[in-house]
């Protein structure tokens, strides 16, 4: 009885060898093996990164680790741009850097912090009305092209160099230095 279960394991073993190279046959090209079948179903299918992939329209497209509600608010402000660089800070912050040349800056929450657009105007959804009111009437040909969202405070930078800062509700408090 022992020599029949010595066998009887023999025989599974080298059946199991034998699936498992193909019984020492070369396979036929594009034809699947029971070896090569395997790793052809478990292997992922290779994708370009999608950044590299044309786009029907331009927009952010989510890359590693971007929050969607940064996505999101690229997308809703800036129609249009792509994004072409992330920075991610230790301290949970982000940097997001445009086509179209803007960089926006978010905190750790994903709320904006900075928005910089150089040479054009910042988005007027992003510019609480009381302080665009102010900019209209005191610096008429002048465009905010920077805002920064500080603690119950705003700095906004125009244009034409000048740096102005305001209190959360709009208020006009000084000329920043």
């Amino acid at each position: 009885m022992k020599y029949f279960s010595f066998i009887a394991v023999a025989l599974c073993a080298a059946m199991f060898v034998s699936c498992n190279n193909n019984g020492g046959q070369q396979p036929v090209a594009g034809q699947a093996t029971p070896s090569n079948a395997n790793v052809a179903q478990q292997a992922p299918a290779q994708q370009a990164p999608a950044q590299d992939l044309p786009q029907a329209a331009p927009q952010a497209t989510p890359q590693a680790g971007m929050p969607a509600a940064v996505t999101d608010f690229i997308n809703k402000n800036f129609p249009g741009a792509t994004i072409t660089g992330q920075d991610p800070d230790n301290d949970g912050e982000l940097e997001i850097y445009l086509s179209d040349g803007t960089k926006v800056e978010f905190a750790p929450n994903n709320e904006w912090k900075t928005v910089k657009c150089p040479g054009k105007g910042v988005p007027a959804a992003l510019v609480p009305q009381a302080i665009a009111n102010y900019v209209k009437t005191n610096f008429q040909s002048a465009l905010i092209t920077k805002i920064d969202k500080k603690y119950g405070s705003y700095e906004i930078e125009l244009n034409n160099g000048v740096e102005l800062h305001f209190a959360a509700d709009g208020s006009f408090i000084g000329y920043d230095d």
